[in-house]
């Protein structure tokens, strides 16, 4: 390939026809159904940047009742005073557990209160120690059942940026407020966690152990816990467990830092038949495992599973799904439950691979939580945290835990016994979902025909009340098998794709999104600040096709684009076009029979 005849593209965006990715068809709600202050009335003292001669707000992106609007790139921003307050109508009394704020920055003094009907408000938690640069946290106050039909959040000070010196009100994502639950446990239910624990974090695990009590959890699944390391120099699960969680199981995933660092079991029960099984981890940083153990609660047995798997590619994770289904599969304990950190990161389809045989609590009837609460730019969704079940354990109650205590939330659910399996519509109703997030553009019209007609009949099923599992599970084959036949029109789409650099180093603005069916300046190519740089794309085979489309986000004023059917030979087609233009227009190129498309 002779590079030298390439021109600079910058910042550019190549797909074959304009779609879009599963990930446009969620948005960013990061709330869980028991949010009191979802959509309640708010008053506040202003915003920043005030109001305008008008009267409307300088700056309406920063409004009050962003706080309360379930969405996580949304906020309030206070004007620039000292004394700026937000109140939070409950509309009637509650007693309430506690009160969570996202801060996208956090002031150095401020006053949580509450008020009930007659609104007068009381200081519940005074902060003097906040931050002073305007930090963003998590942070969850403890109001321990007191009643209260306001809260109110009074800012007292105003934090000062490190940059230009000038001083700034509070700024709020969100604020979520809990009601106090007088929560019971029988012998027929039981009450499951899974915790990603942070051990990079150096987390308080008296803390983390705390919070499972408060939801009076039975057994929990625990990932990235410590044994004897250089940042945690002790036992991680012993101290966790305490007299709370009498039986225990640890298994080592790697010797990091002088000590080991792994999964864990924390249960009342006694846990029997444990067992650490090494997962295919090839192409990963480190070693991945599950862990299987037994244990009783009453009559009932319970087969558990626990794990921690690869973030590191959606192929990896894969193949590690793939053996643990089949460790379950091959499993005659009566109930099984499974937890972990499944780091399902791309698309919450992954999931769907279990689906055949259990259900899923992240995700159950389309509900979906975001257990990560860090801040990754490579992960597409933050729903990686799960509990499966077999379907004779019926899902009763799912609730996520917000918390700054480590960089995931704890999810939990109640479940209950069954003497039978239950008919359960989860599978087909994923199946549906992931059907329908299949872009038209992208297929040729016949195969996308069929696939929409198989949707209707699929959605026929899942509508019927008494339809039997054998029948649910076939619809699912066809509905799958539909999936499978279509047919692609965009050539390009997720086509093998080298690059000459790329702008930044973060893994943002890589090739692959240059053909990943994303329009979006967020997703797509950008070169290296080098005049010559080039991108080639692999059809994998010799085609005959029509047009080259490609999308930029910026045009650079001389560029070539090239085909071949070799990836040695190149023959220009389109070049010199003497344009800059800073937003997103399509240019279109004539093709015939080739290979290689530049």
């Amino acid at each position: 390939m002779n590079e030298k005849n390439i021109k600079k593209i910058l910042k550019l965006m190549l797909a074959f026809v304009i779609c879009f990715s599963q990930i446009s068809l969620f948005n960013v709600n990061a709330q869980t159904d028991d949010n009191l202050a979802l959509n309640k009335p708010v008053e506040y003292s202003g915003v920043e940047g005030g109001k305008v001669s008008n009267g409307e707000w300088k700056y309406p992106q920063f409004i009050g009742e962003n706080i309360v609007d379930g969405k996580t790139d949304t906020r309030w921003s206070a004007d620039k005073t000292d004394n700026q307050w937000i109140i939070v109508d409950l509309q009637k009394e509650y007693s309430l557990d506690s009160v969570t704020i996202n801060f996208h920055a956090e002031s150095p003094e401020y006053e949580i209160q509450i008020a009930r009907e007659d609104k007068q408000f009381k200081t519940v938690s005074n902060v003097t120690n906040g931050s002073t640069n305007g930090a963003s946290y998590t942070k969850t106050f403890n109001l321990m059942g007191q009643n209260a039909r306001y809260v109110k959040y009074q800012q007292n000070k105003m934090w000062k940026h490190s940059t230009n010196n000038q001083f700034y009100g509070s700024s709020i994502i969100e604020l979520t407020i809990k009601e106090k639950k007088n929560i019971s446990v029988s012998d027929d239910t039981l009450r499951i966690g899974t915790f990603n624990i942070a051990a990079n974090k150096q987390p308080n695990v008296d803390e983390l152990r705390e919070l499972t009590e408060k939801y009076k959890l039975e057994v929990v699944g625990l990932q990235e816990v410590d044994r004897n390391t250089g940042r945690n120099p002790y036992d991680m699960l012993n101290e966790f467990a305490s007299t709370t969680y009498p039986s225990t199981y640890f298994s080592k995933a790697i010797d990091h830092d002088g000590g080991e660092y792994g999964i864990a079991r924390a249960s009342k029960y006694e846990l029997t038949d444990g067992k650490t099984v090494n997962v295919d981890s090839t192409g990963a940083t480190e070693q991945r495992v599950y862990q299987r153990m037994v244990f009783k609660k009453g009559d009932y047995e319970i087969a558990f599973y626990n794990t921690h798997l690869s973030y590191e590619t959606e192929a990896i994770r894969k193949k590690q799904m793939k053996e643990l289904k089949t460790a379950i599969q091959n499993d005659s304990t009566p109930y099984i439950i499974v937890t972990g950190d499944f780091n399902a990161d791309q698309h919450r389809s992954e999931f769907n691979l279990f689906l055949e045989e259990l259900d899923m609590v992240n995700g159950y009837q389309g509900k979906w939580y975001d257990t990560f609460n860090g801040v990754d730019e490579t992960m597409k969704v933050n729903s990686v945290d799960n509990i499966l079940v077999s379907r004779n354990l019926a899902i009763e109650n799912i609730e996520m835990v917000e918390t700054s205590l480590s960089d995931h939330n704890l999810l939990l659910a109640q479940v209950k016994f069954l003497d039978e399996p239950q008919v359960s519509k989860e599978w087909l109703r994923a199946t549906i979902e992931d059907a329908k997030s299949y872009n038209s553009e992208l297929y040729t019209k016949d195969s996308f025909g069929a696939l929409q007609k198989m949707i209707e009949t699929a959605n026929e099923i899942y509508n019927q009340d008494n339809v039997t599992q054998d029948k649910v599970n076939e619809t699912v084959t066809l509905l799958n098998d539909a999936i499978a036949n279509l047919e692609l029109y965009n050539l390009a789409y997720k086509a093998d794709v080298t690059v000459s650099g790329c702008e930044v180093s973060d893994g943002r603005f890589t090739g692959p999104m240059a053909v990943d069916g994303i329009i979006s300046a967020t997703s797509r190519w950008s070169g290296a600040k080098t005049n010559e740089q080039w991108m080639l794309v692999d059809l994998g085979k010799i085609v005959e096709a029509s047009e080259i489309i490609i999308h930029f986000e910026s045009e650079c004023p001389d560029y070539e684009v090239q085909v071949s059917k070799d990836g040695k030979n190149f023959t220009t087609i389109y070049s010199d076009r003497m344009l800059v233009k800073e937003i997103l227009f399509q240019n279109k190129f004539h093709l015939i029979n080739k290979k290689f498309a530049m």
